[in-house]
């Protein structure tokens, strides 16, 4: 893209010139340094456990009705 001559030479804040696109500062991943490799995983087995965990929790509480109704 071709920079167009601004007589006050300021840019509005989402100029896609090259030029400016050039001049600008690369912004990095944010989760980068906020997630280490083993994080993940934790993150999977726990949610995995939580899962399993309330799954037993409702099969406890719906149970009774369950087999009531099963059996009628």
């Amino acid at each position: 893209m071709r920079h167009e001559v601004i007589s006050t030479k300021l840019h509005p804040m989402e100029c896609r010139c090259d030029r400016c696109a050039q001049s600008r500062p690369k912004r990095p991943n944010r989760w980068a340094e906020a997630m280490e490799p083993g994080d993940l995983d934790t993150l999977k087995k726990s949610v995995s456990i939580a899962l399993w965990a309330n799954g037993l929790i409702a099969a406890a509480h719906y149970a009774p009705t369950v087999i009531d109704w099963l059996s009628s």
